[in-house]
């Protein structure tokens, strides 16, 4: 009964690292269509991806061991190949985790990146709307002043003198 729950339980954590293996495979493919990233942001993306491809099969690796440590445990009662093992194990997971927080750490680099063109952007629009409020302005102004210039010169004729007389 314990020979079989150790399987299934390495069972599911191979399954679990190979259905994120899936998923971090189609995301690089995704990433590589997207015509939208600029190149230094696909590449860092495409990177991350594959640095979760490696912890996940390091997840799969776990998965593949657990049920070698009972064997080597109960089994064969072999304190060498137990120790090994389960060392193998927890220097995986430690790994694992160690992988995690630098993945964690290093998506902040994206976020402020993200952030960084965001206030740029929001700059430049900025900058293009004051831009456009001046010269809607100036715009106005000249008409005024063509508008003042015409009155000006139609109050100066006289009654029935054509603008070419004056």
């Amino acid at each position: 009964m314990e020979w079989l729950v150790t399987l299934l339980l390495g069972f599911g954590v191979m399954l679990f690292g190979g259905g994120f293996l899936a998923r971090h495979i189609q995301a690089i493919g995704r990433l590589k269509q997207d015509p939208e990233l600029r190149v230094r942001d696909a590449a860092y993306l495409v990177g991350q991806q594959r640095r979760r491809i490696v912890t996940s099969v390091m997840i799969m690796v776990v998965g593949a061991l657990i049920p070698l440590s009972y064997d080597a445990i109960v089994r064969q009662r072999n304190p060498g190949l137990a120790s090994a093992v389960l060392l193998t194990i927890l220097v995986l997971i430690l790994v694992i985790m160690l992988l995690a927080v630098a993945d964690a750490l290093a998506g902040r680099y994206l976020r402020a990146d993200l952030q960084l063109r965001k206030a740029e952007a929001a700059l430049r629009r900025t900058l293009l709307e004051n831009d456009l409020q001046y010269h809607a302005n100036w715009k106005q102004q000249q008409e005024q002043k063509l508008q003042a210039s015409g009155q000006e010169a139609s109050s100066n004729r006289k009654p029935g003198q054509t603008s070419e007389e004056n």
